[in-house]
């Protein structure tokens, strides 16, 4: 097939997919495109480069409307080879190129927040309109300036803009033109209106940064365009407004002419879009930002934004944000029913936004994009005076990805026993998923869009075979989500199996509080509670801590840690306040509610909570008297990352004791200093454990550490590991060839693991939260819980080489000797005997601790 003739073809696919909504049109337009995209003896045709470039779009249109991170990259690749410098295009290719490259550039920008990229697309954009006055296409021209106008409107709100006052100006400008062009009957007439009034909602801003009169004066001639002189026709009142444009000294009141103009535009464009377009959802989602910064007009906007959430053909994400506005202008109100109910929607919507179909890394993404509701949604329950509401919603907005994997690893057996087949069903289902996930393929190891890539080397990157592969392994991704909702709905139509794989119900999370009980502690936005899970009942606790409070004391925290300060006594200090803090507004409070006797308890701290060492809080010198205020001289303290993470780990029948364990001790790794204790730590449980298999520097590596998991009861790792707060799954422990065959968080969750009961995470930073996805708990602790251990011991930071394995040395001698289900109350003693060797110095024993059962 010729170039021209495919690019046709695969512009005629997509075309059909933007009317349809047929996600194979678009597959098929990728995968026709793809097959010639590496084919070089096409290079030197002119009609190459718009294959390029609409096999680019498409990968582009796919990405935004589907969250494939490679998509983006890919299309960044295909639309940089498109126009690369060094040839000559005809003026209608150029345009075509340069166009998608833009929108590229643009979606990059949207997805990354990265000022460059929208400066790109700028550039591009306004190439194109060039090209297009050029080539004397004068409709076309209004099209290019609604799209300018976008791109403005966004640079005037991206971070770091250095004149935000002037891009939405600028958009303004745009947006107007473009306006008088295009009629109601065009597709593009909603969208237009949509961004011209969010222009003057962020105007309305950042209004007192406006440069000077002539920018004022260049905005009244502006919105004296067509549109506007229609309006001030209908509402004579708005004449003023104009005045207040052209007189500085009035500028008090410019934010609400301006937000008045925006309401009319929004208004009266409701009236001409179709109300079953997604578009009119759109449009009324807008509008409720108006009115939720118009003070006066809240009510309407908790309307506006819940008719957006409610729309028939709302896309997903407009749903979301449309429930969220919903959910946050009512609770502005105080109107907490509302609220509720509004955050709720959010939370039921999460887990379609972060689809199957998408890989690990977008699925973050895409909560990312989300943090901070469950913490809300509770907060908003509890003034309802809910609090059975507010754990239900905890537990379903928090850890969503590690509720999905652990819905679908656990135990079976009642599945397996009435309906064998749908259970070996789900069994090869698995299968194919975790070969999929260790088969996954990133353009050239990116983490994010390439930017300095040379068109000449894309070119190379581009291979027949290569984007193939691909395009199998993004359909295989959709395949796979589609097998699973299909699956999951046909196991939930059988009798007795409705909440298959669903988050547990309120008397089953109250049933793990028979062992003791299970302790929230939220901080919210307006208010601080704890919530103490008991078999009988859900017992709320008002608190009096602020977020502002917690980021203060964390950032205390992080300074004391730092290898620069942390050996310190002034640091040390700094640790002791903090942990006397955490007694005083949080520990003591709850401990004071609960009943005497109490010797276990479990924390399940949210948002920002999940940095903090609840079970190490206290005034730990008065630890020697006869009533010590300190968490760990009055209860053993476990963490779960959520109470469904707890059913998981019960779920499973508890080990008695452990004759095998594996070791895996790494002295070296390269780039990283020495560990000088490593060893010491594996000939520690050799001699605990003389059947243990023990696998040392050269012999611990990826796949071996891998082939010898499923059989091992116990697992010891002495090494180092690292934590990434960009993106929490690419946490690893650091093997041997951990350069060649990187054993990351994303690694170790796919694994399923039947044997499993506890691994000793003798390394630093196993337990850390980094400040995005607080919520969804991802580290190297909570990893080896989803493989299958229903027990890990980790740590919160980083710890001295030797500190550590003395710690891993009083642990193990303990353990040696009892249950592994004891492995809680010897964490515990070990704590106490380090800090009986360093009281002053609570970085040595104030971070280790105990997850699960």
């Amino acid at each position: 097939m010729f170039p021209q003739t495919t690019a046709n073809l695969v512009l005629a696919l997509r075309t059909r997919y933007e009317r349809a909504h047929r996600r194979q049109d678009l597959d098929e337009a990728i995968e026709v495109g793809l097959l010639l995209v590496g084919d070089r003896d096409c290079r030197n045709e002119q009609e190459y480069f718009a294959l390029l470039a609409y096999v680019g779009g498409a990968l582009r249109l796919r990405h935004d409307h589907f969250g494939d991170y490679d998509d983006l990259r890919q299309a960044l690749l295909l639309g940089k080879a498109s126009v690369a410098p060094g040839r000559t295009l005809e003026t209608y290719i150029a345009v075509i190129c340069h166009e998608e490259l833009s929108a590229t550039f643009h979606s990059a920008h949207l997805r990354t927040g990265e000022y460059s990229y929208v400066d790109s697309a700028i550039i591009h954009l306004e190439a194109t309109a060039a090209l297009t006055e050029r080539l004397g296409r004068v409709g076309r021209r209004a099209v290019d300036q609604a799209a300018l106008g976008r791109l403005w409107c966004d640079r005037s709100v991206a971070q770091d803009a250095p004149s935000p006052a002037v891009d939405a100006l600028k958009a303004i400008t745009e947006l107007s033109s473009a306006m008088r062009h295009i009629p109601p009957s065009h597709r593009m007439f909603g969208p237009v209106r949509r961004e011209y009034a969010r222009a003057l909602r962020y105007l309305a801003a950042v209004q007192d940064n406006m440069p000077d009169v002539t920018d004022a004066l260049d905005l009244a001639a502006t919105l004296r365009a067509d549109l506007v002189t229609d309006l001030l026709v209908q509402h004579p009142e708005r004449l003023s407004t104009l005045h207040l444009l052209t007189d500085p000294s009035q500028g008090g009141t410019l934010p609400h002419a301006l937000l008045d103009f925006a309401a009319d535009v929004m208004e009266r464009t409701l009236t001409e879009v179709d109300s079953d377009d997604p578009e009119y959802a759109r449009c009324l989602l807008e509008q409720a930002r108006i009115s939720a910064v118009r003070e006066t007009n809240r009510a309407h906007a908790v309307q506006a934004a819940r008719e957006a959430a409610d729309h028939a053909t709302a896309d997903l994400a407009t749903r979301i944000e449309g429930a969220l506005l919903h959910a946050r202008t009512a609770q502005a109100l105080g109107w907490f029913p509302q609220a509720t109910r509004g955050y709720e929607q959010v939370i039921t919507l999460l887990p379609r936004a972060a689809s199957r179909a998408l890989r690990r890394g977008d699925q973050e993404h895409q909560l990312a994009r989300w943090e901070g509701i469950p913490s809300e949604a509770a907060a908003c329950a509890l003034a309802e005076g809910r609090p059975e509401q507010a754990v239900q919603l905890l537990e379903q907005g928090r850890g969503v990805l590690l509720a999905r994997a652990l819905a679908t690893r656990g135990d079976v057996a009642e599945l397996r026993e009435a309906h064998p087949q749908l259970a070996r069903r789900l069994d090869e289902l698995r299968a194919r998923e975790t070969e999929y996930e260790n088969t996954g393929l990133t353009v050239a190891g990116s983490t994010a869009p390439a930017t300095t890539a040379t068109p000449g080397a894309a070119l190379v990157t581009i291979s027949a075979a290569g984007w193939a592969g691909h395009q199998k392994l993004s359909g295989l991704r959709q395949q796979l989500a589609e097998g699973w909702d299909a699956l999951l709905d046909e196991i939930r139509a059988c009798s007795g199996f409705q909440d298959f794989a669903q988050p547990p119900h309120l008397g089953r999370l109250k049933e793990q509080a028979v062992e003791g009980p299970i302790v929230y502690v939220n901080v919210a936005s307006f208010r601080s509670d704890a919530l103490i899970l008991l078999p009988d009942q859900v017992k709320h606790l008002p608190l009096s801590v602020t977020p502002h409070d917690v980021e203060t004391q964390l950032h205390v925290l992080r300074r004391a840690l730092t290898p620069d300060t942390g050996a310190t006594r002034e640091a040390q200090s700094a640790v002791h306040d903090v942990l006397e803090w955490m007694w005083d507004e949080l520990a003591e409070p709850v401990l004071n509610a609960m009943p005497d006797g109490l010797r276990r308890l479990w924390w399940v701290p949210a948002g920002q909570l999940t940095q903090l060492p609840l079970h190490a809080a206290g005034h730990h010198r008065t630890h020697h008297g006869q009533r010590p205020r300190t968490v760990l001289d009055r209860v053993v303290s476990s963490y779960t990352p959520t109470v469904g993470a707890l059913v998981a780990a019960r779920a499973r029948p508890s080990a008695e004791q452990v004759r095998a364990p594996l070791v895996v001790a790494v002295s070296s790794a390269s780039g990283h200093r020495p560990l000088a204790f490593a060893r010491n730590e594996a000939e520690l449980l050799r001699g605990l454990y003389p059947a243990a298999r023990v696998l040392t520097d050269t012999q611990a590596v990826a796949a071996e550490v891998r082939a010898a998991l499923p059989e091992a009861l116990m697992v010891h790792f002495a090494c180092h590991a690292l934590a990434s707060d960009a993106e929490p799954s690419e946490g690893r422990l650091l093997l041997h060839d951990h350069e060649a065959s990187p054993f990351t968080v994303g690694d170790i969750s796919r694994l399923n693991l039947h044997r499993a009961e506890l691994a000793v995470l003798s390394s630093c930073d196993t337990a850390r939260i980094g400040p995005r996805l607080q919520d969804e708990v991802i580290h190297l602790a909570s990893s080896f819980q989803v493989a299958g251990f229903a027990q890990v011991v980790a740590v919160l930071w980083m710890v001295d080489d030797e500190v550590g394995h003395l710690f891993a040395q009083d642990f193990h001698q303990r353990l040696a000797k009892v249950p592994l289900a004891c492995a809680a109350q010897q964490v515990h003693e070990a704590v106490l005997r380090a800090r009986e060797r360093a009281p002053n110095f609570p970085v040595h024993w104030a971070g280790h601790l105990h997850v699960g059962r």
